[in-house]
């Protein structure tokens, strides 16, 4: 059976509260299933997949034409699964998230060690943001955290609207979520700091927090960004260490603890996740259920 465009598409914007619990339900299940979703967040549309699951995964870096050198940021509902999913975390990155979570601020840090994380892993970080989207965070607590990228192929315009995606992505991604168009112009993409090799942080992507703003909680940020260099803060959200931004000359682990650490929440501006259980990784028990919106 052969699908339509149009099929694919599910409202999520101007609709009543059941049609909407059921785009989300259609759009978890296809991520369950190993599929992509695209979906409004709070720069521009991004495409993602099950975060656990190699193999979509590399379905995604391949419907968006994206070398597998090149990370991808994992999206999650709340700042309370960090801790299920990276490790070393210093208490600067604590500070930064406390005030920008949810929000355009993607921190990179260690992994935990644990976890079935495999193909989201490069050069032994991790790539963690939590948007600024009740769309994205209501899609994220169902189906746990999320491999995502820009919702468009590697080189080509972001996706302001829905059908901006579907136009370039087409049948590849299985659901796609309209929630109408995302301003005239989209917003500046996330600005990334890395906390693997100082405590203080080092900005290697400018974006919509300026170093002016993360310095205001941490004074001593470095910004690593030359300005010959700096990228255009309205570029597509792209994956967090593209185009080989991130050259640093130890990417090892270091020493890490033979347990994982404990999922502990770390308080933000959102409600905490309530955990849930079946689930053999910390950060699947900390996915949340799939309640219905609020």
């Amino acid at each position: 059976m052969v699908t339509s465009d149009e099929e694919l598409v599910l409202q999520v914007s101007g609709v009543s509260e059941s049609e909407y619990e059921q785009a989300l339900l259609s759009a978890d299940a296809a991520v369950q299933a190993g599929e992509a979703v695209a979906f409004p967040t709070d720069t521009v549309y991004g495409v993602g997949v099950d975060a656990f699951n190699d193999d979509a995964v590399s379905h995604l870096r391949a419907l968006r034409v994206q070398d597998a050198e090149v990370p991808v940021t994992v999206l999650i509902s709340d700042g309370s699964l960090l801790r299920a999913l990276a490790v070393e975390i210093p208490d600067a990155a604590n500070d930064l998230i406390r005030k920008h979570w949810p929000g355009p601020l993607t921190i990179i840090c260690r992994p935990q060690p644990t976890l079935r994380l495999g193909s989201v892993i490069v050069a032994n970080t991790i790539a963690l943001r939590v948007p600024d989207s009740p769309i994205a965070q209501d899609l994220l607590r169902r189906t746990g955290p999320m491999a995502v990228s820009s919702a468009n192929i590697s080189g080509l315009p972001p996706s302001l609207t829905c059908d901006d995606a579907l136009g370039q992505l087409g049948a590849n991604v299985s659901v796609y979520l309209d929630g109408g168009r995302l301003g005239d112009d989209g917003q500046p993409a996330s600005t990334i700091v890395d906390f693997t090799q100082a405590d203080h942080g080092q900005i290697l992507r400018r974006g919509a927090l300026t170093r002016a703003v993360l310095a205001e909680i941490l004074p001593e940020i470095e910004d690593l960004v030359e300005d010959d260099e700096e990228e255009d803060p309205f570029s597509p959200e792209p994956d967090p260490t593209e185009d080989g931004v991130v050259e640093v000359a130890d990417m090892g682990l270091g020493e890490v603890e033979d347990e994982p650490a404990e999922v502990a929440p770390v308080e933000t501006d959102s409600a905490e996740v309530e955990t849930g259980d079946a689930e053999d990784d910390p950060a699947r028990s900390a996915a949340d259920p799939a309640d219905p919106k609020d």
